[in-house]
């Protein structure tokens, strides 16, 4: 019964995880050579910092096909374990 809600905060929270941005970038904005570095500021010093704007929206599309990819997973594995549920409680 838990399953649906846990699937979906770990869908959340995988979606939350690829937006880190304002921890890193206000502590050691990316770290001494790079070391802290994430998708996420690599893409904004891509735009902003370099104005290489169109490599900065292709890491912005790639992390969106990402999360999109694993959230159709996820959705997929909730409504599999559903089924299963539905089976074995008839």
């Amino acid at each position: 019964m838990l399953l649906p809600a846990v699937f979906l905060a770990l869908v959340l929270r995988t979606m939350d995880a690829f937006r880190v941005f304002d921890i890193i970038f206000s502590t050691t904005n990316g770290g001494p050579a790079d070391a802290t570095n994430v998708l996420m500021i690599y893409g904004v010093k891509q735009g902003l910092e370099f104005f290489n704007i169109g490599f900065a929206s292709a890491i912005a599309n790639s992390m969106i096909l990402c999360i999109a990819i694993l959230s159709v997973v996820f959705v997929v594995l909730v409504r599999r374990a559903d089924r299963r549920a539905n089976e074995l409680a008839v």
